[in-house]
């Protein structure tokens, strides 16, 4: 199914869209120019013409039920090459004027198809008058929405009231706790030693490397400092927690994160470009859109574009939404992104930019600030307020969309301690949180359902419905999760991460059925098909017959490594599908070679569950009646395979016709069952068949509406 998608994408999303006239030069950078002389240098963002349209390719996306995997990998894709065949002239251009000294520097981004350039008001205006370039904006300074208060250390509470106040400990109890998600932000850095924060650091995993989980340009570091404190505290709200203390400050407290440290590092000026540069990160840590496993799946921002620059008042900021593509990039790749409102309040239309910016219901997903140590959930006094203006049109949006605790939120600062902060830069990290919740419960969620989840699921607080003090209301993170929630949700972890080639590998599946009864599932060991789990060499993939119980299980299993495994980091992944929904969780581990061989060492691969004698493989291969017979909407097919190969399974009408094609692939030895979802298919009598390369089988069923 996947090369099928990716064929019917291919030509409809690359063709983009684009402008015929010559570029524009925005009025904030005509006002800057100006006020400058002729030969200052001025930073800009020059914006191609001809860019990928991701309206039309998220509604592709959304009509295909498009996996994430497969969007951020087109997604990616079609913006680099984008760009590619887009930028080359310019650059050329730019190359020999900063030759000849006109152009101080440059650089091209492919998340939104723009280059940066310092350069005179001579070169700029020869880059506007451009018939491949569409506008030309200034590059804004941008800032931290600073805290409106700190107050000293607390005292350990074990959980914080706010996690409590949007009901996170209730989404704790289902087993739900963030486990296999990967959460990021933009901010001043993570002190990356932190014991609420260090162990989840993804820098941290066997074979992982450090640039795919810290992004610092400026001094070079590979491992994450805070140049402040804001980054330390806002990622503790996130994921926090010391588990040897109990003490809990994080929403998310069993995901591991990963940073962009763009914003306030010491007197270096940041700009826009500088957080592009970090969303270009965060769409694609590892620089290969064809892995899912290093892209965060939420991403919380506390910090707007300044209204001065260079002594100059620009109070109102860009509205274009052109000038936010690498937003709008960055979410089309399935990273949600929000932002926190500001803390300009209690006046109305106070809302920092790009959090004012509102291109539809969803995109930019700002956040406000309530006071969650009080039972009452009061807004914020400083919460920013709509309604703001920053629209396609012009006219009036309502703004916040949400609101989450902001007031006195404990949380870890640099140096291994806490301190309370107030400020809606502490909200949105609870949002951050929040999806990463929603995202283990239901790992192929679009980007824009789930905000729509959160805000339909808000607790309502001031006038009735959406209001420009709460938006929709405060974030509830158990209704929000039991929106999407499936009533299955697995995880996994490695018990031995380092292990000598001819042992065993020792782990545990931990799963959570409250779907009413035990379910039977064929779980593939090792290598999941679709989730590689990279980096690393692929364990060999066991399917075996699994249930799993109602309620809460944990499972110990082993794989025996044979002695001829090559030493190296290895991942497995571990999965099954049920009513049409994947079900998976990742390791990383580590082979090493130890002592030599002696006899009696493993000498092949095998999966066994501790405590359980594992049933032998299939010696001949076979085809069951399908179950329940007759049926209606959907049934359930096993079949046994005595050898690895080539499997077909098949479904076929009373005149021979193919139905639907269940099964067309390569599969190991073992026992399956197959689910045929039969919603869109008329009564009658119908023929599934199996072939493998030495065994053909069919039999019929009745399908009764």
């Amino acid at each position: 199914m996947r090369k099928s998608i990716l064929f019917v994408l291919v030509g409809l999303l690359l063709c983009g869209y684009s402008l015929a006239q010559a570029g524009v030069i925005d009025p904030d950078l005509e006002l800057v120019l100006s006020n400058s002389s002729a030969n200052e240098p001025v930073k800009v963002l020059a914006f191609m013409s001809d860019r990928v349209d991701l309206h039309q390719m998220n509604m592709e996306f959304d009509a295909l039920n498009t996996s994430m995997s497969t969007r951020h990998e087109m997604v990616i894709r079609s913006l680099q090459k984008k760009a590619y065949e887009t930028q080359g002239e310019l650059l050329d251009y730019l190359e020999a004027q900063s030759v000849a000294g006109e152009v101080k520097s440059y650089h091209g981004f492919w998340i939104d198809n723009s280059i940066v350039f310092e350069a005179p008001e001579g070169i700029i205006r020869a880059v506007a008058d451009r018939e491949d370039v569409a506008t030309v904006f200034l590059n804004y300074f941008i800032e931290n929405i600073k805290p409106t208060s700190i107050k000293p250390e607390g005292t350990l509470t074990g959980v914080e009231p706010g996690l409590k106040a949007i009901r996170a400990d209730e989404v704790w109890a289902l087993g739900i706790t963030g486990e296999g998600q990967l959460v990021s932000h933009l901010d001043t850095g993570v002190d990356g030693n932190h014991p609420a924060l260090a162990a989840r650091w993804k820098g941290l995993d066997p074979g992982y490397n450090w640039s795919w989980a810290w992004f610092e340009p400026n001094y070079g570091t590979t491992f994450p400092r805070d140049y402040g404190s804001h980054g330390t505290h806002t990622m503790g709200t996130v994921c926090g927690a010391n588990h040897n203390s109990g003490d809990t400050i994080g929403v998310a407290f069993d995901a591991k994160w990963i940073s962009a440290a763009v914003i306030d590092i010491i007197n270096i000026p940041t700009t826009i470009a500088d957080a592009k540069r970090a969303f270009q990160w965060i769409a694609d840590p590892d620089g290969d859109p064809g892995t899912t496993w290093d892209v965060p799946g939420s991403n919380s921002n506390s910090w707007g574009i300044s209204p001065i620059y260079h002594s100059q008042y620009l109070p109102d900021g860009p509205c274009d939404s052109m000038f936010w593509g690498y937003l709008r990039g960055c979410e089309a790749a399935g990273v949600v992104v929000v932002f926190s409102a500001g803390n300009e309040g209690p006046g109305a239309t106070t809302h920092r930019n790009p959090a004012n910016w509102a291109e539809d219901d969803y995109t930019c997903f700002s956040v406000g600030a309530v006071d969650g140590n009080d039972p009452n959930l009061p807004i914020a006094s400083f919460s920013s307020r709509g309604p703001e203006y920053c629209t396609p049109d012009g006219q009036a949006t309502i703004k916040p969309e949400i609101c989450a605790p902001g007031v006195s939120v404990r949380s870890s600062v640099p140096g291994g301690g806490y301190s309370s902060y107030s400020g809606t830069s502490m909200a949105s990290p609870h949002i951050n949180g929040v999806i990463a919740l929603m995202r283990q419960a239901s790992p192929n969620l679009p980007v824009n359902f789930i905000k729509q989840v959160m805000m339909e699921t808000a607790l309502d607080k001031g006038n009735p419905g959406e209001d420009n003090t709460y938006g929709w209301g405060v974030v509830d993170a158990f209704e929000a999760v039991m929106q999407v929630f499936t009533g299955l949700s697995m995880s996994c972890e490695a018990l031995t991460p380092t292990f000598c080639r001819g042992a065993n590998f020792y782990f545990r599946v931990n799963t959570f059925n409250s779907t009413g009864g035990p379910i039977n599932v064929v779980m593939t060991f090792g290598g999941y098909a679709g989730y590689d789990c990279d980096p690393g060499n692929i364990l060999v993939a066991k399917p075996r017959n699994r249930t799993i119980p109602d309620g809460q299980n944990s499972t110990s299993y082993f794989f025996n490594v044979p002695n001829s495994a090559v030493p190296g980091n290895y991942s497995a992944s571990i999965g099954f599908t049920h009513s049409g929904q994947d079900y998976f969780c990742c390791m990383n581990t580590n082979i090493v070679q130890c002592a030599p061989w002696k006899v009696g060492d493993n000498t092949e691969w095998g999966l066994v569950e501790v405590g359980r004698p594992e049933a032998s493989l299939p010696t001949v291969s076979s085809l069951t009646q399908n179950h329940p017979n007759p049926f209606n909407a959907n049934t359930n097919i096993g079949y046994a395979l005595a050898a690895a190969g080539k499997v077909e399974l098949k479904v076929y009408n009373l005149s021979g016709q193919l139905v639907e094609t269940l099964v067309d692939g390569f599969q190991e030895a073992g026992e399956y069952v197959v689910t045929w979802e039969a919603a869109s298919v008329s009564s009658g009598v119908y023929f599934y068949k199996l072939i493998t390369a030495d065994y053909t089988s069919v039999k019929r069923m009745s399908l009764l509406r």
